[in-house]
Order: structure tokens, then C-alpha cells, then sequence
């Protein structure tokens, strides 16, 4: 897919990249690889939980990687996400993240290697001043809708 996403010059310029995290429920043995423990959600505790990453581009999404998460650390996947995508020369314009990889060490993480980012913030988060105070600290440009 990247060769020809190559050769249809998609990735002459820096491009969207969206990083999305799935939850496929599990209802059998708790001990089977790739199977770690969540929010409890359709009668059980357990998922396969993985990422896919994906480029963006007008209008368009072609998923280039699947990641399977073994542990919850957000900083690990979004370390991971930059590798995948830089490994082929694939330039990020903007790193866009669902509320599942919302971590102080991700946006750090992001930040301190200069990658521009989007990322959904959970309510929970948003209602804390702290957080808001990080985030100014820090340099961000906060808007709502």
C-alpha cells in the first residue's frame, strides 16, 4: 500500500495521520495473548484492544498499520505511531487522536518532538483547572465550539 501510495505522490507532502484505538470485547480464556482487562462493556472485563493508524487524505482513509496493545501505556503507542510512520519516510502534518490516548506523557511527548496534534480530551479531564493550566503552560491554543 505504501509503494503506491508513493507512486500516486500522496506522500511528496506532510500528510493527516488519525490513530485510533478499538476494543473488541472477549468472553472466553483471560490468559489468551493479546487479551488485557477494560472497562466492563457488554457483560464482560476483557478485550483485544489494538490501534490502527491511517492516513488522512482528501476525504480519503488508508489504514497502513494495526498495533496490538499488550499494556496500556499511551506514551508506548504513540512512540510506536511515530515510528511506523516515520520508518517510511512519511511525513506528519497533523497527528490526530481519540480520547483513548489522551496522557500529560503523550502530549509531552508530542510536543517535545515538534509533531502537530489533535486530541480529543475526555469530559472528565476538561472540567479540571489543572489540566487547563498545563495546556497554557505548555503553549496550546485552546478553542471550543
Amino acid at each position: 500500500m505504501i509503494a503506491t501510495l508513493r507512486e500516486m505522490g500522496v506522500l511528496r507532502k506532510p500528510l493527516m495521520i488519525a490513530l485510533d484505538w478499538h476494543d473488541e470485547m472477549y468472553y472466553g480464556n483471560t490468559h489468551t495473548d493479546g487479551v488485557i482487562g477494560t472497562e466492563n462493556c457488554r457483560g464482560t472485563n476483557y478485550a483485544c484492544e489494538y490501534a490502527t493508524i491511517s492516513i488522512v487524505t482528501k476525504g480519503l482513509r488508508f489504514s497502513i498499520a494495526t498495533i496490538p496493545v499488550r499494556e496500556r501505556s499511551v506514551l508506548n503507542m504513540a512512540r510506536a505511531t511515530i515510528h511506523i510512520v516515520n520508518n517510511p519516510g512519511i511525513k506528519i502534518k497533523v497527528l490526530l487522536m481519540d480520547g483513548d490516548f489522551f496522557s500529560i506523557d503523550a502530549i509531552n511527548y508530542l510536543v517535545s518532538n515538534n509533531i502537530n496534534f489533535i486530541m480529543h480530551i475526555p469530559k472528565t479531564i476538561s472540567k479540571n483547572p489543572n489540566f487547563w493550566f498545563f495546556l497554557i503552560c505548555i503553549g496550546f491554543i485552546i478553542t471550543y465550539k
